[in-house]
């Protein structure tokens, strides 16, 4: 897991975009050399978590500097059922049960990009 520093719109976001990519390159080197062919990217940092913060264009273009798409989690529970949907055209494994995702940006639009194309992507920019 790439734990991103707080992003723009966050409280805590110290202002150097360059330090949030120089840290999530830092961990996906250290995954890569560790043997992982797959990794997640995501925005723990952005705490505490506003209602209706959500994602941001700020947040949004910081993030999809750092991977080639990002998936939202929308919801745990939808019309009262939970699920586990699979993205089209992926090999995505550990989703967490029961959340629901949308596809915020990816190269191809119609789905997310493997976890071995996005740490291709993040260990090479």
């Amino acid at each position: 897991m790439v734990h991103l520093p707080a992003l723009p719109g966050a409280p805590g976001y110290g202002g150097s975009r360059e330090a949030i990519r120089a840290a999530a390159l830092g961990d996906a080197r250290a995954l890569a050399e560790a043997g992982f062919d797959g990794l997640l990217v995501e925005n723990f940092g952005d705490v505490p978590v506003l209602v209706g913060s959500g994602v941001t264009p700020d947040n949004a273009a910081v993030l999809l500097e750092l991977a080639d798409g990002a998936i939202v989690g929308t919801a745990v529970k939808r019309d009262g059922v939970t699920a586990n949907p699979k993205l089209a055209g992926s090999d995505w494994r550990g989703q967490r049960a029961g959340a629901s995702y949308d596809v915020l940006s990816s190269p191809s639009s119609s789905s997310a990009p493997s976890p071995p194309e996005v740490l291709r992507s993040a260990v090479i920019r």
